[in-house]
């Protein structure tokens, strides 16, 4: 994958107990792709958090990423239409 300064951050939102196998696929498939054919053109850099347990302060975690995101991908599950 191309340095920092050519990736286009993309957060990866899911939910961890029906959106994990989902966020796997799209964080592999996603992520390192250029967005153009052309050498050096910028790549995707996708945060996905891998399961990490929840955390009391997810803020903290979460939110430098998401400011930094260029593109948002929600994974919308059963489970999360309930909340």
């Amino acid at each position: 994958m191309a340095d920092d300064e050519n990736a286009i951050p993309v957060f990866l939102c899911y939910r961890q107990a029906d959106g994990s196998a989902a966020a796997h696929w799209l964080y592999e498939h996603l992520n390192g792709q250029p967005i153009s054919d052309v050498p050096g053109a910028a790549t995707l850099k996708v945060y996905f958090d891998k399961g990490a347990p929840a955390v009391a302060d997810w803020k903290a975690v979460h939110c430098p990423p998401l400011e930094r995101a260029k593109a948002f991908v929600f994974i919308c599950t059963r489970g999360a239409l309930q909340l």
